[in-house]
């Protein structure tokens, strides 16, 4: 269990947001896992939460989103994230969990500063386990 980690996990489709807290859920407790249906609310919590509460040493996270959602895409949501405190965006990793399999929109993706990496859907305990190792649960 990596009890200093946090994880955002980002999904317009319920389902899918369901099955990747579960996955999560696996490795992380449930009381650091934040679920989020659109980008806007895990923009508002990043910037309310980190102000107000989260000043833990050791904190950090992961975020997870989805690539392509309505009222902003995964692309967005990294150009606004981008936008936010360097103390902030220090503290999270981002991977995308997409079935999207466009290279132009996987080229695009590695453009965003923030972006660490693409993970096909559905999200496994294995692929976590890897994605994990691979930032060292910082």
């Amino acid at each position: 269990m990596h009890r200093n980690l946090e994880a955002l996990i980002i999904d317009d489709d319920p389902f899918a947001l369901a099955m990747t807290k579960k996955t999560v859920s696996d490795r992380i407790p449930r009381k650091q896992i934040r679920i989020f249906s659109s980008p806007k609310f895990a923009l508002q919590y990043l910037l309310t939460e980190n102000d107000v509460q989260d000043k833990k040493i050791g904190r950090h996270g992961i975020i997870l989103t989805d690539l392509e959602m309505p009222d902003m895409d995964g692309f967005e949501f990294l150009d606004e994230f981008n936008r936010l405190q360097k103390a902030i965006r220090e503290k999270y990793v981002i991977f995308v969990l997409s079935s999207a399999n466009e290279i132009s929109k996987i080229q695009r993706l590695y453009e965003k500063p923030s972006f660490e990496g693409l993970l096909p859907k559905p999200l496994t305990v294995e692929k976590l386990d890897f994605l994990l190792k691979q930032i060292g649960a910082r």
